[in-house]
Order: structure tokens, then sequence, then C-alpha cells
């Protein structure tokens, strides 16, 4: 099923509202994150190009629309957070808004959570203050850890190379049909 988060902004939170994860948990913000990808790659690779020519064409602007680092709060996560849908959708500002919200979402479909158990001994109860617990349904006492890997943002140019994937899974699917 495809759905258009474009179409309906708030389609975004209902589908969060739906996911059943406890609010604010590391799961619930790493998919909320995931999901500022609301354009295909075609749509992206689009802007990304639009973006391109415009730095190339409107010198004056290229700090201004920068889709490189260094990557701060304000070029960033900002665009991030605003929602695309008051913005001009012709303007350079949706592009590389556009841009950034899928370049940050493909950071976090990449990323991996590591999560590590120790079943609590008698030698780490003088240390309980410095560790997470959690029991299981007999009584026993576990020490863990749970941390996010891979975090380091994709670069822009690699919308190209997700451009290209596309196109050639669409390909291998039109020729697998048509030799049906």
């Amino acid at each position: 099923m495809e759905i258009d988060l474009q179409k309906n902004n708030n389609l975004t939170f209902s589908l969060l509202d739906q996911s059943y994860l406890p609010q604010n948990c590391v799961l619930e913000r790493i998919l909320s994150v995931q999901m500022l990808d609301t354009l295909d790659v075609d749509e992206i690779y689009s802007l990304y190009t639009k973006i391109k020519h415009h730095q190339v064409t409107h010198i004056e602007d290229r700090q201004r629309i920068s889709l490189g680092s260094p990557y701060t709060s304000e070029s960033w996560l900002q665009p991030c957070l605003e929602s695309p849908i008051n913005v001009n959708r012709e303007s350079i500002e949706y592009a590389a808004s556009a841009v950034k919200r899928f370049t940050v979402s493909k950071t976090m479909q990449d990323c991996s959570i590591m999560l590590a158990m120790q079943r609590k001994t008698v030698q780490h109860s003088c240390e309980e203050n410095k560790h997470q617990v959690l029991t299981d349904s007999h009584g026993r006492q576990y020490i863990f850890s749970v941390c996010i890997v891979d975090l380091d943002p994709k670069p822009v140019n690699k919308i190209r190379k997700y451009h290209e994937q596309r196109c050639e899974m669409s390909k291998a699917y039109q020729e697998t049909v048509a030799d049906s």
C-alpha cells in the first residue's frame, strides 16, 4: 500500500499514533525522523538537480541554500522541523527543505540499534545506580544499555545513487513482468 504523506501532512502523525510505540521512546523518535521522507526518490532527485542548477546560476545563494556541512541546528534541523505545507512548492527554499528532510530521513533509515543485556549479579548491586535495570516475568534482573549507531549524515550527492538504484529496480521489474 502506498501512502501519499504530502497530500495530508496530518497522516504522518496519524501513522505515529497507530504505531503503538510509547511516546518519546527511542523507536518512536527514530520512526518520526524516518517519516520525514515524504517524497519519492524521483521527486527528490528532480529537486536536487534544481538546487544544483540554481547554485550555478545564482552564486549569491550558495551559502543560504547550502546542502553541505556544517550540519547545524539552524541549517539542517530547523528546515526538517518546519511544515512544508506553508511553503511555495516551486521555490528553491522548498526544494532545499525537501532534500534536507530526505537525507536526514535516510540517515535514520540506515541506523542500527545496539542492545546489550547482562544478568544482574550480587556484585552489580553496589553499582545499581549507574545502570538501567530490567526485570523479567520470573523476577530475574538484567542490566541493559541501548545505543544508536551509524548516524553519520548521508551526503546529498548520494541522491543520484538512490535515483539510479530506483531506475535499475524499475527496469528489472518491468523486464520480469514482460517475461512472464
